[in-house]
């Protein structure tokens, strides 16, 4: 066998795929050079010959020296039969479970993963067979009173408008901690997935210090700051993140000198159940955390700071944890939608914790697809398939965990991610597909979902493999349906396990596809040339003029959201941008500062929207249009 076809054999025992097709049917083979860098990210030595041959001989003898599978994953609360290893398997409550087989003298180890046969599906928890609801994003929120950036308070209040209205979920863009580095704001590039966004939290509505009189002073003082960040056109995060750390240490210090004593066995409550996780995230941001915010009171030991980051995290948890609350007293039947990123910062808390799970040296993204024709890398840090296995899972079910907590329906982005994911080697070869164990993968997170009482979506978009999606529906996972991209709007409307919508935070909004304001972005910044761009245009006139022959926006909006009430989608969602006509999205992918991601404000603010008129016309359409069974 010659030295080539070594490194494939060994790349392969890893998980990872030498080729694939792209979206057009091109196979792409992995070259040398990327293999030896995916295999570095496993920790393997493949620079030369030897190495390779000595791994391949240790790989054959640890795979001859075992009786019983490493893993198994089985249904819950009833016996299983392995027939391929002559393994009985008694009847198991719904976890993971180490079981002890002996044979010839022999004993091992197999980790059993009991599961439910499917998870949660909307009719289960909301009595519902379909739901609609609005997505937004909660940073762009307007209020009297938010520091010019949406706030968990905000959330509530739009939870009981919404209920208000009939609606059964509100979506937000993923909420994980993003951390304390001036430069990284997108929600989908978090510092670490098992805690929460403290730019989010409303400083007035501090557990045990709503009706402070010292509270009120506080945020007083401070009131011109807070005007100034009202008025800015876009977010800007370094000034909204150091004004509210300056305003939120204040209200620690009162905090500890004025709240009751069973606030705060609260607090000490929730730092006892979250555990050491809590401590090392807080104690690994608390030392970036000096570096990035330069304010006085912060000139005290990290493990001061750290202490009052696991303070922000509790009253992040509290507040969150209020809104989904209200939501479901207001009527929703799911509550919160939330969204599970696809990784975390590769220099975020998650990546510097110890036992994290997370492969080095690579970053994933994605192969060309209709996205982005010429492939996309997330810089984000991915689990090494092989650790995570190792360590029972435990960093991809913590995860599951904190989002579930809060939500009725939680959003798996780029949930091929399960089963595959594509790596991109720091040293610029080409990117390749690694395996995931995606049968544990989709068990546990119907664990998860059973134990949380929420529905699962899958975000299944882009190239994704024959027979993939139907594996997902299988586990009663939902499929997400953009409109836009169907080849048809009647054959996306056709569609029943899935979430319809029209947009997305990474798409154009329906005014912007009415306009073309996309394709004006792309050339403007050079991503498509003015011929691609005429030719572009053309194309889109001709779907709009199918979805309505008409100038009007409002006629044109309300025509593709009647359409999708009237589908046989099991979720129906629009976006809060497309319901005011909003022409410019949240995100234009493959930017970075070119274009203003993530720092869009909505125009109409939030005392508002209940009576904004065309807030109200799209709930009426929703209201006569889903039928509730």
């Amino acid at each position: 066998m010659g030295a080539d076809a070594e490194l494939v054999q060994l790349a392969k025992a890893y998980g990872i795929l030498p080729s694939f097709r792209d979206l057009y049917g091109c196979l792409h083979t992995a070259p040398p050079e990327t293999l030896r860098a995916l295999l570095a990210a496993f920790g393997v030595d493949s620079t030369n010959a030897r190495a390779i041959r000595d791994h391949l001989v240790e790989i054959k003898a640890r795979r001859t020296e075992r009786q019983f599978p490493v893993e198994v994953v089985v249904a819950c609360d009833q016996p299983t039969y392995v027939a391929a290893h002559d393994l009985n398997i008694p009847a198991l409550d719904t976890g993971i479970h180490l079981l002890n087989f002996r044979r010839n003298g022999v004993g091992e180890t197999v980790r059993v993963i009991a599961s439910p046969q499917r998870a949660p599906s909307v009719r289960e928890i909301s009595q519902r067979d379909r739901v609609w609801g609005i997505n937004l994003a909660l940073y762009g929120v307007q209020s009297e009173r938010n520091l010019g950036i949406g706030d968990y308070a905000d959330l509530r209040a739009l939870t009981t408008i919404l209920g208000g209205e009939g609606g059964d979920f509100l979506g937000l863009n993923p909420l994980h901690a993003i951390g304390s580095s001036p430069q990284n704001f997108s929600p989908y590039s978090p510092s670490h997935r098992a805690f929460l966004n403290c730019n989010h939290i409303a400083l007035d509505h501090i557990p045990g210090l709503e009706s402070s009189q010292k509270m009120r002073e506080v945020i007083s003082k401070n009131q011109d700051r807070i005007r100034e960040l009202q008025a800015d056109r876009f977010i800007d995060y370094h000034k909204v993140r150091c004004t509210f750390h300056s305003i939120a240490f204040q209200l620690y210090d009162v905090f500890q000198a004025q709240t009751d004593a069973r606030i705060l066995a609260d607090f000490k409550s929730f730092k006892h159940k979250c555990g050491s996780i809590l401590r090392e995230f807080s104690r690994l941001e608390a030392a970036r955390f000096t570096k990035t915010t330069t304010l006085p009171q912060f000139a005290q030991s990290t493990e001061a700071i750290a202490e009052y980051l696991m303070w922000l995290q509790w009253v992040a948890d509290c507040q969150l944890t209020a809104a989904q609350s209200a939501a479901k007293s207001a009527g929703m039947s799911l509550g919160l939608f939330l969204d599970l990123a696809v990784g975390t910062d590769r220099k975020g808390a998650e990546a510097a914790a110890k036992n994290n799970c997370l492969a080095r040296g690579v970053s994933i993204g994605a192969p060309p697809d209709r996205f982005n024709p010429t492939g996309q890398n997330w810089n984000l840090a991915p689990f090494d398939p092989l650790e995570l296995g190792n360590q029972d899972y435990a960093p991809y079910r913590r995860i599951l965990a904190a989002a579930m907590r809060y939500a009725g329906v939680l959003r798996i982005d780029h949930i091929l991610g399960l089963m595959r994911s594509f790596w991109l080697p720091d040293n610029g070869a080409p990117g390749a597909y690694v395996r995931q164990p995606l049968e544990p993968l989709l068990a546990i997170t119907k664990i998860e979902a059973q134990n949380s009482g929420t529905v699962v979506i899958g975000e299944d978009l882009g190239l994704i493999p024959k027979g993939f999606r139907t594996q997902l529906r299988d586990h009663g996972f939902y499929g997400y349906s953009v409109l836009q991209f169907e080849e048809s709007l009647e054959e996306g409307l056709r569609q029943k396990d899935v979430l319809a919508c029209f947009s997305t935070h990474d798409t154009p909004t329906i005014r912007g596809f009415q306009t073309g304001r996309d394709l004006d972005w792309s050339q403007r910044l050079g991503l498509i040339s003015a011929a691609q761009t005429k030719q572009l245009r053309a194309k889109r006139e001709e779907v709009v003029k199918k979805i309505k022959d008409t100038k009007s926006a409002e006629a044109f909006c309300d025509t593709i959201h009647h359409r999708m009430m009237r589908s046989s989608a099991a979720f129906v969602c629009a976006q809060l941008d497309d319901i005011l006509l909003q022409e410019d999205a949240q995100n234009l992918p493959g930017t970075v500062d070119e274009h203003p991601n993530w720092r869009r404000k909505y125009r109409i603010p939030l005392d508002r929207i209940r009576t904004h008129q065309r807030f109200r016309e799209f709930c009426a359409i929703a209201r006569t249009s889903v039928p509730v069974f």
